[in-house]
């Protein structure tokens, strides 16, 4: 039955492009269980949108991405219709009529937008280019990326400052976690929603207990969020509960929690941590006037030629709050966006009450270092919206109506790969050809409203193609999946055969080198054995080429680590001094000279 939907599925989105003066392509891919999967849906002029189904791929490049599209497309016409000289007619339609594509932007998706503008301009003959739009969701992924390296500034500034690292860094017991390029705001909001939030660390956590502890103790609600869910937004969303809840976690794990495990007690250390909750305090601030009222613009019916409006004013702003935050540190500033600002709570409020003056000189100079950043992400990843860019003015009539039906983000395929997890959780040996039969019926009520809404004799036609067509899209779909596993294989084979090759050229460089060490008379094990092959090098040249090749000898052969074997431009008496130090720690280390 699963087989029939799927085939009822295609033919209702086949019929839709078809049907529609324009559509756009929509698409993303993802990794589950080692394995790569494309999500496609299309936007039709309508307004609607129709998923795709998955397809596994076996790497995601720009060429793997255009055969993608190009068999979706012959598929949907396959699935349309029977006849031969249709499919191609209908094909070229369906290219012709592809209106945008939307992506990421990712490097691979740049060279694979180019690649398919070439292949419909081939096609169809079509010189109007295709629209290239932006997932702006993106853009707040771009937000928490910039925002944790600009705050790794400040909190070097104020340890620099206070002369004390911040929150567990200070402690001990964390000492071998120092080298984590994780900055310290960034690991409490990471461990805490851990520990505190659904969906975290089982283990460690003690999620049950905190929400006990609220309502019991304190009788209100934890409003900590799962680190997991909205990845384009939890980070600032998290911290700005975290720092809601910031005394209530201070009593909970050092009074009534007791010792817990290390990682309960570095949430402790930084929540007791009065300049990194300041920080804290900061991303709370931008989560409210900021990245909330931008995630409620994307959720909105704003059309995407009007994102210019919104987005020039941002920048306007950030530039503004570059150079003095105080106007954020209100709790009356209205953000970025009034009309889509967060509602006022009590998380809101706590970011605004008391603040001590050195709690909020903190706060802002890490919103005025944040801002500098943001205004960098705004002009790279949001430039066609910017004065000058493809949708940075006042679109023309003709163009606002051929893009009315197109989307602020692809949060389509983010969703539906969501559920993508939880069919497989449910059916955990289907085939993908299942899943996205599954997918497929659900997203675009198939069933329900598409095939009710045609008449007693086209229901009875399109059950009967899909009765026909069924086995053999199921058979096409997993010779699919086994071409797959076989260019997966060749992947394995071909990188297998060209560490081969490293390794057989390592040898080789390490038997030369060997070669000519011998030819000089080593290798030298002790310094007394350099004064020897030295003795009879005739020239200095002579003399630095031995001690170079002996450097090479020891590093490459021998596998010694050790700075003092860097030659880069160094003179003959420094290689030969650096020699006999790394001789002696060599030495005092193991005991013993330098022996192959």
């Amino acid at each position: 039955m699963v087989d029939r939907a799927h085939v009822l599925s295609k033919h209702q989105v086949a019929e839709g492009v078809l049907l529609s003066d324009r559509w756009n392509l929509h698409g993303d891919g993802t990794t589950r269980d080692h394995n790569k999967i494309l999500g496609q849906q299309v936007a039709l002029d309508s307004g609607k949108m129709l998923s795709a189904g998955f397809c596994a791929m076996a790497v995601e490049d720009q060429t793997t991405l255009l055969d993608n599209a190009i068999c979706m497309m012959h598929e949907l016409v396959d699935l349309y219709t029977e006849s031969e000289d249709e499919r191609e007619v209908l094909y070229k339609s369906m290219l012709e009529k592809m209106f945008a594509v939307m992506s990421d932007r990712a490097s691979v998706n740049k060279a694979y937008n180019r690649c398919l503008d070439a292949y419909r301009k081939e096609q169809t003959g079509n010189e109007n280019l295709l629209h290239f739009l932006y997932c702006n969701a993106h853009f707040l992924l771009g937000l928490s990326n910039v925002c944790e390296s600009s705050l790794k500034v400040i909190e070097n500034d104020i340890c620099t400052l206070t002369g004390r690292k911040l929150g567990r860094d200070s402690d001990a017991k964390f000492q071998r976690f120092k080298h984590s390029s994780e900055s310290a705001v960034a690991r409490f909001v990471r461990t805490a929603c851990d520990v505190f939030g659904p969906r975290g660390d089982e283990k460690n956590g003690c999620r049950l207990e905190w929400e006990a502890f609220c309502s019991e103790s304190l009788g209100i609600k934890s409003r900590v969020k799962s680190f997991r869910m909205n990845r384009f937004n939890n980070f600032f969303e998290g911290a700005a509960a975290l720092y809601h809840h910031r005394e209530s976690v201070t009593t909970f794990l050092g009074d009534y929690k007791g010792k817990g495990n290390l990682k309960l007690q570095s949430v402790l250390c930084d929540a007791k941590c009065e300049e990194l909750q300041a920080l804290v305090r900061a991303l709370g601030i931008v989560f409210y006037k900021i990245t909330g009222p931008f995630w409620q613009l994307l959720e909105s019916d704003t059309e995407y030629v009007d994102l210019y409006k919104f987005v020039q004013a941002m920048l306007h702003l950030f530039q503004l709050w570059q150079h003095d935050a105080s106007d954020l540190l209100s709790e009356k500033n209205k953000g970025i966006f009034p009309d889509f600002a967060i509602s006022v709570d009590e998380i809101h409020h706590s970011l605004y009450s008391g603040v001590s003056e050195y709690h909020q000189d903190i706060t802002k100079k890490a919103l005025e270092q944040v801002m500098g950043s943001f205004i960098e992400v705004t002009e790279r990843q949001l430039a066609d919206f910017l004065e000058g860019g493809v949708y940075g003015q006042e679109p023309d009539q003709e163009l606002r109506k051929k893009m009315k039906h197109c989307r602020l983000t692809n949060l389509v395929s983010e969703n539906e790969f969501g559920d993508l997890d939880f069919s497989q959780y449910r059916r955990r040996h289907a085939s993908l050809h299942y899943h996205s039969g599954i997918q497929m019926i659900k997203k675009n009520h198939t069933i329900s409203d598409w095939l009710k809404s045609k008449s007693p004799q086209d229901q009875s036609r399109l059950l009967d193609h899909a009765r026909k067509q069924a086995h053999d899209l199921r058979i096409k779909h997993r010779n699919s999946e086994k071409l797959v596993l076989v260019k997966t294989k060749e992947r394995l084979e071909e990188h297998y055969r060209k560490e081969q090759e490293k390794a057989s050229a390592r040898d080789e460089a390490k038997r030369q080198i060997l070669v000519r060490v011998k030819a000089n008379g080593g290798p030298c094990s002790c310094p007394s054995d350099v004064d020897k092959v030295l003795s009879c090098c005739d020239t200095m040249g002579k003399k630095t080429n031995v001690l170079k090749d002996e450097f090479r000898y020891l590093k490459q052969v021998l596998g010694i680590a050790d700075k003092r074997l860097i030659m880069g431009n160094k003179k003959t008496d420094e290689l030969e001094k650096n020699f006999e130090g790394s001789f002696r720690w060599h030495r005092y280390a193991t005991g013993r000279n330098f022996s192959g």
